[in-house]
């Protein structure tokens, strides 16, 4: 309730930042006058979705600029036309006003966003390459769904036709600070599938990640797997990890190829043969030089 005397009244809700759309609506349930949203008294019902996206675009502000402080807007008058803020107070302090690619600011790492981008491969196929989602869920079930039972077995290791529903939670809603996720998302015939994903994960000790690629079997050898994995090394470089972990079952030839190809070093596990690992650095070295010798007379 806005107005004047808002802090008497005190009907508020909290919730940290990033906001989606479920999020902005258990926010504005929680308060008192949520009730007065709805048709009533001969009134019509207030256009909901875009309150629901004025909360979600102050939220995307909070994470984007550091350098926000506080935003006060009292009141935003809100009917079946939409939503007018009336009146809007910033305060802004001395960090810096450039979105903040590691949101240190934040308790909660949001949505990577500016991770997204198009991909056009070698044969002229498009995608979107972009983080994963929790809504992601259900594409990502058809996905597994499509790979054939060598592929499945040679990703997971084990005969599996389908992912539990622990899985593909655990899978989809991800802490963007501690793991990344990219999926290729096709949309070609108005449906978006998801046809790769690639992910890893920090090790415990917080220095390297282990990561995994699946490239939907139709899609293979068009250049995707690459694309993928250029994406998932330059976010963890990004995110100061020092080394690239992957574990591949060594009949797997394709991918032993491919993962020598990008320069990583292989190594044959010694309690498990039938696995190989590769590693990859992801700090340059420093170059040796020899001491600089100073001439005298």
């Amino acid at each position: 309730m806005g107005g004047i005397a808002v802090e008497v009244v005190s009907d508020s809700s909290l919730a940290l930042p990033p906001l989606n759309h479920v999020l902005a609506e258990d926010l504005i349930g929680r308060t008192r006058v949520a009730r007065m949203l709805d048709r009533f008294r001969g009134m019509p019902a207030v256009d909901r979705d875009r309150l629901v996206d004025a909360l979600i675009r102050v939220s995307e502000l909070a994470c984007e600029l550091p350098c926000l402080r506080e935003l006060d807007i009292n009141p935003l008058v809100a009917d079946d036309q939409g939503v007018i803020a009336l009146d809007a107070r910033v305060v802004v302090d001395g960090l810096s006003i450039a979105p903040d690619a590691a949101y240190s600011h934040l308790a909660i790492h949001p949505y990577p966003k500016s991770l997204e981008r198009s991909l056009r491969l070698p044969d002229g196929a498009g995608v979107l390459l972009r983080p994963i989602r929790p809504e992601d869920a259900e594409a990502e079930k058809r996905f597994v769904g499509r790979l054939s039972p060598q592929t499945l077995y040679m990703r997971l290791h084990a005969p599996v036709r389908e992912l539990s529903v622990e899985q593909l939670i655990r899978f989809t809603q991800i802490d963007y600070d501690r793991e990344m996720a990219f999926v290729a998302v096709d949309s070609t015939n108005g449906a978006s599938e998801i046809r790769a994903v690639a992910r890893y994960a920090r090790m415990a000790d917080g220095e390297r990640a282990e990561f995994g690629v699946t490239v939907e079997d139709s899609w293979q050898g068009r250049g995707l797997g690459k694309a993928m994995m250029d994406a998932l090394e330059k976010c963890a470089r990004a995110r100061g990890l020092g080394q690239m972990v992957g574990y591949v079952l060594s009949q797997n030839e394709s991918m032993r190829r491919f993962m020598l190809t990008r320069g990583y070093d292989a190594n044959v596990e010694e309690d498990e043969p039938s696995v190989v690992r590769f590693t990859l650095p992801l700090r340059q070295a420093p170059v040796a030089r020899e001491p600089a010798v100073a001439a005298g007379r």
